[in-house]
């Protein structure tokens, strides 16, 4: 389904007038997404990750949405594009300040998945702990109402899950 969706949004930018070929295997492919959405000057697709591209409803109109970690041509540092479908929203999220945390960029993700609209989540650090469900009362869950958006280190703790909410993106902890 992602691919399918890359693709398709490749193709959008040939139809656009953009002469990027199709096969999201190529890199010219991959340039064509940052072109369609007019990063191609300071950002190129970061391909070290696996998937780097996420679709998802992470509003609430019912159009697939996109998330994609980028990374910027001129250092080392790593973003992350969300784009609502059928709008002109874009959200480059350039380190962890818009969502309350402190780290510099995205360049330590080591999971990009979605979690589906309905799941219930909650910050499992509580003073410095980790804390489980049973621990947390009601009132400190949230059941997600658009789909969410898992980063999170490899095989290390450190993470979250960024979800949509009042018209910006919240940052929940989860270790």
């Amino acid at each position: 389904m992602r691919i399918l969706f890359f693709v398709c949004c490749c193709m959008a930018a040939a139809f656009c007038g953009n002469k990027q070929e199709s096969d999201s295997n190529t890199p010219n492919a991959q340039k064509g997404f940052a072109t369609l959405f007019g990063f191609d000057t300071s950002y190129s697709i970061a391909a070290n990750h696996q998937p780097y591209i996420l679709t998802g409803y992470f509003n609430d109109d019912q159009v697939p949405d996109t998330a994609v970690i980028l990374k910027e041509k001129a250092g080392l540092n790593e973003v992350l594009l969300i784009k609502h479908g059928n709008t002109d929203q874009v959200f480059l999220l350039r380190n962890g300040k818009a969502l309350g945390q402190e780290f510099n960029n995205f360049n330590w993700v080591g999971q990009f998945q979605l979690i589906p609209k309905g799941t219930k989540i909650w910050n499992n650090v509580v003073d410095g702990d980790l804390v489980g469900e049973e621990e947390v009362p009601e009132n400190k869950k949230i059941t997600l109402t658009t789909d969410g958006i898992l980063i999170h280190q490899a095989e290390a703790c450190g993470g979250g899950i960024i979800y949509f909410k009042d018209g910006k993106y919240q940052w929940v902890q989860q270790d």
